[in-house]
């Protein structure tokens, strides 16, 4: 037999092993694991137990009652063939005593004690004692079946955590392919918004020497709806903002929003223009305080003419 058991097959066996019912090499295999496993220690005490108080279950069975009878026969016809000088053992032969194998080691003699009590019982008690193993062995069973069990349920909690990790990414690349369908949206929309404008209400704004290396485009569409296109602006600090104007022949400059510049390579910004503003001959951008101005009071970046 193959000595290499495993932790569930020894414990299959430990309820056979203690009632004595294993092969010789079997009973060495599982004592040869027990002795390794002191985990294993609880366990066979309890089987023990268990297998002890099963024995005083049954009711005594009562001798037959003509055992008395029996007796005294088997006595006369003993005496009566020492008289015609044949020897005792020609009459009744003793029965061989079996002798406990001398080969096992450790727990196997623990229970020597056990087995000879228990070999005194009567036919009713033994049935009683193989139901009550029957029961041990369902009771390690049911006790592998719920370790089992927890072991599937902390896997299932894992993949249950997974799960929730997976939809959490699921749900954000989500929200990221959101913005970033809205943003295609919004650069469609500006580039129709481009190519819809005339060439005679695109204004360049080249930079000023404040400024040389900016440069921008300003389209003027319908309804005081007008599109930038920066590029080259420095980067402000919180404490200022670019500000868009609008500058007459001969009129003050009019305040036309403040431009969120963002630090890419060319922003595309939706302006929408003051009512009421007809004609102007320039465009400009400033730089100004973060809330912005009422008219320029900081460097010009980008100044453009019109060509109307």
């Amino acid at each position: 037999m193959n000595n290499d058991l495993t932790y569930d097959q020894i414990l299959d066996r430990l309820p056979a092993y203690v009632m004595g019912a294993l092969e010789p090499d079997e009973m060495l295999a599982v004592d040869a694991y027990i002795s390794q496993q002191q985990a294993l220690l609880a366990r066979l005490q309890e089987s023990e137990e268990a297998a002890a108080q099963m024995a005083h279950l049954a009711p005594a069975a009562p001798l037959p009652g003509a055992a008395k009878e029996r007796l005294l026969q088997r006595v006369q016809t003993d005496l009566a063939a020492r008289q015609a000088g044949a020897t005792t053992a020609d009459v009744i032969k003793p029965r061989p005593v079996a002798k406990p194998p001398t080969d096992a080691a450790g727990f196997g003699h623990r229970l020597s004690g056990f087995w000879a009590s228990f070999r005194r019982l009567n036919g009713w008690t033994v049935a009683t004692a193989g139901a009550m193993a029957a029961l041990i062995v369902v009771l390690l069973y049911t006790g592998q079946v719920r370790d089992r069990l927890s072991q599937v349920e902390t896997r299932r909690d894992a993949l249950q955590a997974e799960l929730a990790q997976v939809q959490a990414t699921i749900d954000e690349l989500q929200q990221t392919n959101q913005i970033l369908q809205l943003q295609l949206q919004t650069e469609q929309e500006r580039l129709a918004f481009m190519a819809s404008v005339p060439p005679g209400r695109i204004v360049p704004l080249p930079g000023t020497d404040e400024a040389p290396s900016a440069r921008g485009l300003f389209y003027l569409g319908d309804n005081n709806q007008a599109l930038l296109a920066l590029s080259g602006l420095p980067p402000l600090t919180s404490q200022q903002t670019y500000q868009l104007w609008l500058i007459p022949a001969d009129q003050a400059p009019i305040p036309a929003g403040l431009l969120a510049v963002e630090p890419e390579p060319t922003t595309l910004l939706t302006v929408q223009l003051p009512p009421g503003v007809q004609e102007f001959a320039k465009v400009g951008i400033s730089v100004e305080p973060a809330g912005g101005s009422s008219a320029p009071t900081g460097p010009i970046v980008l100044l453009g003419e019109t060509t109307g």
